[in-house]
Parts: C-alpha cells; structure tokens; sequence
C-alpha cells in the first residue's frame, strides 16, 4: 500500500467571546407515591449439562510492505467568534401523586440443558511485513 504528499497549511484561530448565562430558579412540588407489595417468587432447579471444547489450531497470514509518504501542511485562518448572552425563566412543576401497587406470586418450573460440544479449530503462524511512514511537517 502505497500513500503519496499531503501538503496543508499553517493554523491560524481569532478570538471567541461569549456573553453570560443567567439561569433562573426551578421550583418542584412534592412526589407522594403509595405502598407497593409483591407476593412470592419461586424458582425451580436449573441443571447444565457438560460443555467440551476441542484445540484450536491457525493457518499462516502473511501482510506485505506499507509505504505513507511525507505529509506538509498548509494556513488556516479563522475569525472571531461573539455569542450574545442567554436567559432562562423560571420552571414551576407541580405535585405528582401515584397510588399503590400489588403483584402476585410468581413460579418457575425446573429448566434442564444437555452437553455442549465443539470441535477443533486450526490457525497457523502469521508474518507482517515491514511499515515505513515519510516525514511530516
């Protein structure tokens, strides 16, 4: 793989200047929530049966010579940036009220799983060739 020049500029940036932020007050009534109840849970045994895995074994991977070129940058020039003030109003929320919650009981049955078994997987070596990257400025 092979890259050529990239030729940029010097980086130039103006002033920011941004005016105050006023936030007013934030008023929120009060949360009345009732009693919750929930009956009984009942869960019965879980059996997994046995889980057996073969070798793993890779097959060779082999990546050529990288070459990037010299990089240059050039100008770049921005102006000024003003931002105005920002106001915000006040926020009134109300009371918020929630009744009561009743659950009833919940049962599970026994859950069983038989065996897993995978076979082998084969990988060899892997060889990478050399990476060279030009000057940058």
């Amino acid at each position: 793989t092979t890259l050529g020049p990239t030729t940029c500029g010097p980086t130039t940036c103006g002033p920011t200047t941004c005016g105050p932020t006023t936030l007013g007050p934030t008023t929120c009534g009060p949360t009345t929530c009732g009693p919750t109840t929930c009956g009984p849970t009942t869960c019965g045994p879980t059996t997994c049966g046995p889980t057996t895995c073969g070798p793993t074994t890779c097959g060779p991977t082999t990546c050529g010579p990288t070459t990037l070129g010299p990089t240059t940058c050039g100008p770049t020039t921005c102006g000024p940036t003003t931002c105005g003030p920002t106001t915000l109003g006040p926020t009134t929320c109300g009371p918020t009220t929630c009744g009561p919650t009743t659950c009833g009981p919940t049962t599970c049955g026994p859950t069983t799983c038989g065996p897993t078994t995978c076979g082998p997987t084969t990988c060899g070596p892997t060889t990478c060739g050399p990476t060279t990257l030009g000057p940058t400025t």
